[in-house]
């Protein structure tokens, strides 16, 4: 276990109070910044860190940046916290590529296949040439020419692919990949046919997911595309990260730039992995605790705790129902006693106490949320036996519950259940924890999102 980024914080106006005057903790991820009992603390001495593979995160201008095994993927957009990953990156380093015509000792990636392209006029027989390799906004990249000239009576279909794999009945399953289109025209200016597929082969036939471009693709555009397969087994996934419909007498000429091509095995987008595998590769979750957050709370007696975060995606069903996404759960280590959020099958975010195994408390904090940012305050009274919540300004919501389980606990999962497993995304802005009253709507005032 590693205590992370470890970054200190004195330096420069690291001296100018920055947090509530009733701030007993503060910490402010996008600005690297650590408060408690009113001094500066660095996130090494406050958090501890693992997990089991390297990451990226981007930041606000775009760029992304790799971290290093149990070092915190934190940047000026906020500290991230995701589950684990199943991939297909399908070579997403590009190695084994090599500038030139296929036709004249030039390589695509390995693992990766022409399918098509062959018989152009303009540039020989395999109509592609790499123009260039290299690394824009962090992220490595191959630019490529693609040229292609229908000169049959029927619709052609020119490809480039990327590695076979096996799949299985049911599973769901996310392509994506970066385009920028450097120069020339697409075939016949269509932006709506497919342009990103999948063959999906089964005992029972075939199907093909697809994504159309949608646009030009002037600026740097991801584009995905989620799946269910719905083959019988044994099934096989073969993605084409280039997929032209040509008709006949129409003609391709285009520079196109290919960035982090993958396919993972979620229902959603998730953060580059950047590899030269083609086969499986498991990126491990983000496993950060901070354990001040838990015995700050455990010593008082009422207070406000204030948690902005912003949730990438929310899930169109939620995997194993028994199992609930957190948002955060502090707790005594156990079951027995904790306070937490969590997100539940219907995508609703839940607000829990459980004082000595009981559940005491649960309020239904906001119906049917989508991704986006969410500034939640939860005032708690161990005294009056009472807790509430508001979240982006919204309704007050209040409940009574027996809060004597507060003053036991002494750990705090970010993302993630008691146990540290993580199941949704979240990128923390801030968290903190007021000493003061929350009548007379303060938990609504401190809810809102000031930029």
């Amino acid at each position: 276990m590693s205590l992370g980024l470890g970054i200190s914080v004195f330096r420069g106006n690291s001296t100018v109070k920055w947090w509530d005057d009733s701030a007993k903790l503060a910490f402010d991820y996008q600005n690297n910044r650590y408060m408690i009992d009113g001094q500066h603390v660095t996130f090494g001495n406050t958090h501890d860190v693992t997990r089991g593979s390297d990451g990226l995160l981007d930041n606000t201008a775009g760029r992304w940046k790799l971290f290093g095994d149990d070092v915190a993927r934190r940047t000026n957009r906020g500290l991230i916290v995701a589950p684990s990953v199943t991939a297909q990156p399908v070579n997403s380093s590009l190695a084994g590529a090599v500038i030139g015509k296929l036709s004249e000792g030039g390589a695509l990636p390995d693992g990766w296949t022409n399918g098509g392209f062959e018989g152009s006029v303009t540039l020989g027989a395999d109509g592609v040439e790499i123009l260039a390799i290299g690394v824009e906004r962090g992220l490595p990249y191959i630019d490529l020419r693609l040229v292609y000239e229908n000169t049959s009576d029927i619709n052609q279909f020119p490809r480039l692919g990327t590695p076979i794999i096996s799949a299985n009945f049911g599973e769901v399953w996310t392509l994506s990949c970066f385009y920028t289109k450097l120069a020339g025209a697409w075939y016949g200016n269509n932006n709506s046919s497919t342009f990103m597929h999948v063959a999906a082969n089964g005992a029972d036939g075939d199907s093909y997911p697809s994504a159309s471009r949608g646009g030009e693709l002037d600026t740097v555009t991801q584009l995905v595309k989620t799946f269910t397969v719905n083959k019988a087994d044994p099934v096989t996934l073969k993605p084409n990260i280039i997929f032209f419909t040509v008709s006949p007498s129409d003609t391709v000429d285009v520079t196109v730039r290919i960035s982090v091509p993958q396919l993972t095995k979620t229902d959603h987008v998730v953060s580059p992995i950047i590899t030269t595998d083609v086969g499986t590769v498991f990126q491990a979750q983000d496993e950060i605790s901070s354990d001040a957050i838990a015995t700050t709370l455990a010593g008082m007696t009422r207070g406000i705790l204030v948690i902005d975060v912003f949730i990438p995606h929310v899930f169109s069903e939620i995997p194993d129902p028994a199992i609930y996404p957190r948002i955060f759960s502090i707790s005594d280590g156990t079951t027995d006693n904790e306070i937490g959020m969590y997100l539940n099958p219907n995508n609703n975010l839940q607000l829990y106490v459980v004082d000595d195994s009981d559940l005491t408390a649960s309020i239904l904090a906001l119906s049917s949320i989508a991704a986006g940012r969410y500034k939640m305050s939860i005032g708690f009274d161990r005294i009056a036996g009472a807790i509430g919540i508001s979240i982006n300004v919204g309704t007050e919501l209040t409940a009574n519950a027996s809060l004597s389980a507060l003053g036991l606990l002494n750990k705090a999962n970010l993302g993630a259940r008691e146990d540290g497993l993580v199941k949704l995304s979240n990128l923390f802005h801030s968290f903190a924890i007021q000493d003061e009253d929350w009548g007379g709507g303060r938990l609504q005032e401190l809810s809102g999102i000031s930029s």
